[in-house]
């Protein structure tokens, strides 16, 4: 299937060379087969589909500010979320996931920026064996911007894997609390992981808060996190180096950004993602 057409990446450079208007991924992927794009609305919505391997888009804007989006993962079947919140709204939002049946594998990816205040819950819960949860978060807290995430991985049968992944940069006066939980309720040979990536500038602060609990012996639970503390004098002598303070923002988000978009199977998706993403960073951050 191809995804981008000739007239569509004129499109493309003509949006990214006139700016504020946005380049939304809807504008470079074609809304067919096992891809399906869906602008948030103030609602609750269920995605079930028997398609063996789908693709889900989810764009917030300034019109949305809650929602209930619910996830069925059915046996066999490989799902992979991208969420995007590119506004400056308050926005409170729950993802609830079900793994259901042998072999599901759920891949989730959280893409948020603000200068307000952004809600985000996220919970999988794998029921059944040899099931899988990814889930990536990527937060850029700005100005006086006030973040809180939750996530929580359940996992309930044999041999399923479960891991969280948090990347969170803030700047400026911005915060945010963070509470996440690997929960192994049953099973045997289960792995369940949680990887915080913080990046702190300036006077943000933020509140991490891991809790691990596993009721099985033979399952396999953990945790890290890398801290960078980035202070006003840091950021000084960066700019004595030749870059401007947007410029020293963007080389750490694009940084992260690189690094999520890497887990993503899909290549031809990736690459719009990508000039969606990196050509509005700069953008996203004066």
């Amino acid at each position: 299937m191809t995804l981008v057409h000739v007239d569509q990446e004129k499109n493309i450079k003509n949006a990214m060379a006139n700016p504020p208007i946005p380049l939304s991924p809807f504008h470079c992927l074609e809304t067919e087969g096992n891809i399906h794009f869906f602008k948030m609305k103030n609602n609750q919505t269920t995605f079930d589909t028997d398609e063996r391997q789908s693709f889900i888009f989810l764009e917030a804007d300034m019109n949305t500010h809650t929602f209930e989006y619910n996830i069925e993962v059915k046996q066999g079947q490989n799902i992979e979320l991208f969420f995007i919140h590119p506004a400056d709204s308050h926005i409170s939002g729950n993802f609830t996931i079900n793994v259901h049946n042998k072999g599901g594998i759920f891949t989730g990816f959280f893409l948020t920026k603000s200068e307000n205040e952004l809600n985000i819950s996220v919970e999988t819960n794998t029921q059944s064996p040899f099931s899988k949860n990814n889930i990536y978060t990527f937060h850029s807290g700005l100005k006086n911007g006030k973040y809180t995430l939750k996530t929580k991985n359940i996992i309930t049968h044999d041999n399923s894997d479960s891991n969280i992944t948090n990347s969170i940069l803030l700047f400026d006066q911005a915060s945010a609390k963070v509470q996440s939980t690997p929960l192994t309720r049953s099973g045997k040979d289960t792995r369940n992981h949680l990887h915080q990536n913080i990046f702190l500038f300036g006077h943000s602060s933020i509140l991490a808060i891991p809790e691990l609990n596993t009721f099985q012996k033979s399952s396999e639970t953990s945790h890290s996190c890398s801290i960078a503390k980035y202070s006003e004098e840091d950021i000084f002598f960066l700019q004595n180096k030749g870059f401007s303070r947007p410029e020293i923002q963007e080389l750490f988000m694009n940084n992260c950004l690189d690094t999520l978009l890497s887990k993503m199977s899909h290549q031809h998706m990736k690459e719009c993602l990508e000039k969606y993403l990196f050509s509005h960073t700069l953008s996203c951050i004066k």
